[in-house]
């Protein structure tokens, strides 16, 4: 089993096989040394280097890497759903504008993974773009995830 250096080293050096593989392996374990070569792994040229980099952010939840996932709203979609759910976990006020742009969406999951996240962040400038979603979303997921963000956020009013 290679170490955390190794896999960063991977990260920052490999192919995109290995970049890719490398950022999966962080996720599951790398932790705090691993979030500035995964905050330059968001940038990327490979999509899926860029996802993975994204899902272990998600998972240290480590408020360095708030700037690089509100930017990586903007990308592939499985890059943009797993930043989404980064920001819900870093749990940080200033994501609240960009998840709310991200309840616009064309991914449904990126809608849901949005209106998650901003329950979790319990910033009220949400309940309205929320309850907005409730009314147009045609998706039950989204709906679901709207519903259980605003009744987050009611329970923290």
């Amino acid at each position: 089993m290679k170490t955390i250096e190794e896999r960063i080293k991977e990260l920052r050096d490999g192919n995109s096989q290995e970049r890719k593989d490398a950022a999966e392996h962080l996720c599951e374990r790398g932790g705090y040394r691993a979030v500035p070569q995964l905050i330059k792994a968001l940038r990327d040229p490979c999509w899926p280097v860029r996802a993975n980099a994204a899902l272990a952010l998600s998972s240290i939840g480590d408020p360095r890497a708030l700037e690089a996932l509100i930017e990586a709203i903007r990308d592939e979609w499985d890059v943009r759903e797993n930043a989404v759910i980064g920001l819900g976990v870093i749990g940080d006020p200033r994501a609240v504008e960009a998840l709310i742009e991200a309840l616009n969406d064309p991914e449904v999951s990126v809608r849901a993974e949005a209106a998650y996240a901003l329950g979790e962040i319990g910033d009220l400038r949400a309940i309205d773009p929320i309850n907005e979603l409730l009314k147009k979303d045609r998706s039950g997921e989204v709906k679901i995830a709207a519903s259980r963000a605003l009744e987050w956020l009611w329970k923290r009013t």
